[in-house]
């Protein structure tokens, strides 16, 4: 007899308002992949991409954007090294919110 044991990474909420650039607020990698795992689950504007990209603390950014168009989930690839119990920020750019559309964004990501 066996047993298995499942670890779940831990998901930390994001909201993004009308600015064009904002950021979370640090947590640590939980885990060690090679991305962070981004899930939008509210969008104001159904048809708007959202960019998305990983920033470690002291070292700068650690990923180039990916994005996601409407509601659905995207990875972050880490271009360097990034270790468990890093400290992370998700930064999003909302590019929908220039040009007089207003849109808001929710979800969750798995650093």
């Amino acid at each position: 007899m066996f047993s298995v044991t499942v670890v779940m990474a831990q998901s930390y909420n994001f909201s993004l308002m009308t600015e064009n650039v904002k950021n979370t607020s640090y947590v640590r990698k939980n885990g060690d992949s090679a991305y962070a795992g981004v899930n939008v689950t509210s969008l104001s504007y159904p048809s708007a991409t959202i960019k998305f990209k990983a920033y470690k603390q002291g070292k700068g950014f650690v990923s180039n954007y990916n994005s996601v168009r409407g509601i659905g989930g995207t990875q972050v690839i880490y271009t360097s090294t990034v270790y468990k119990d890093d400290r992370i920020k998700l930064y999003g750019y909302n590019p929908s919110s220039n040009g007089g559309v207003t849109v808001t964004v929710s979800g969750y990501w798995n650093p």
